[in-house]
């Protein structure tokens, strides 16, 4: 009994596929789940990324608008005190009552900067701090089309804490990515004037 050519072909369509198909057909599955990893873990590390940036920024602005108000405020600089993993700086406000003691401690090996005003315990600004640094400057800036500021140092070369009108503070933050130190630093910079110090 001979078959038709119509069940030929439906009986052809019935077999399963070959060995070949099998192993192309997983080839392509792979690459294009690969593929599809890669773009998922680009994607993963770029969001990561965006909101490591924007944590670093919001805590890098909170730190910069508490320390421009409390120096704008100062009277003046008591001390400042640099190590390679330690650094201070006291400032007073003498007008307010009672008189009142700002002193910024930055711990290398913490990573922070921290605030702490009359003894009342400290309250942490910054986190993952690199570092922290800090220039003092007189009133008048020399002459020139720059504006740039005189040092606020005596004869010998050390700091004048009378003589401070301005201070600079430049400081840099970062957090890993994924366990990775990856382009996620924050380097903030500001010059504050102190306001309140009637030095010449």
């Amino acid at each position: 009994m001979k078959l038709r050519p119509e069940n030929q072909i439906s009986l052809r369509k019935a077999h399963g596929m070959t060995l070949i198909e099998t192993v192309v057909a997983g080839a392509i599955a792979s690459v294009v789940l690969m593929v599809a990893g890669v773009l998922a873990l680009y994607g993963l590390r770029s969001f990561a990324a965006m909101g490591n940036y924007t944590e670093l920024d919001a805590q890098s602005r909170n730190a910069l608008d508490q320390i421009s108000y409390d120096v704008r405020h100062a009277t003046q600089v008591l001390s400042y005190q640099s190590a390679i993993s330690n650094k201070s700086l006291v400032l007073s406000n003498s007008l307010r009552i009672p008189p009142m003691t700002i002193r910024y401690i930055w711990d290398g090996n913490s990573r922070t900067l921290a605030c702490e005003k009359n003894d009342q315990g400290e309250v942490v600004y910054l986190t993952g701090c690199d570092a922290w640094d800090v220039e003092f400057y007189r009133r008048t800036p020399q002459p020139g089309p720059m504006m740039m500021f005189l040092p606020a140092t005596n004869g010998a070369g050390n700091l004048d804490a009378t003589a401070v009108k301005m201070i600079a503070m430049t400081w840099k933050c970062s957090r890993p990515l994924m366990g990775e130190k990856r382009n996620t630093e924050s380097v903030q910079t500001a010059q504050i004037v102190l306001r309140n110090n009637q030095s010449p």
